[in-house]
């Protein structure tokens, strides 16, 4: 569960990043990227989704090597 919660936080975390580098920070189009991002066409939401699942990707693997990290610190 844990896992998951990691990529569901990296994906809106990858959104709002890749969004802002994109976008230069404009936050007019968000919502609207967003949803035409899951509903319809679009080169820049399609790049901006890209982006975000590839950080939603990663996330749950830098949970699981954070806390493998953090274990064998306390095993020392």
């Amino acid at each position: 569960m844990k896992y998951l919660l990691a990529a569901i936080g990296g994906y809106a975390a990858g959104w709002t990043l890749v969004y802002t580098l994109l976008m230069d920070g404009d936050f007019r189009y968000f919502f609207t990227y967003l949803r035409l991002a899951w509903t319809g066409p679009g080169e820049r939401p399609a790049f901006i989704q890209a982006g975000a699942i590839a950080v939603a990707l990663v996330a749950p693997l830098c949970l699981w090597v954070w806390r493998r990290f953090c274990a064998r610190r306390r095993q020392v």
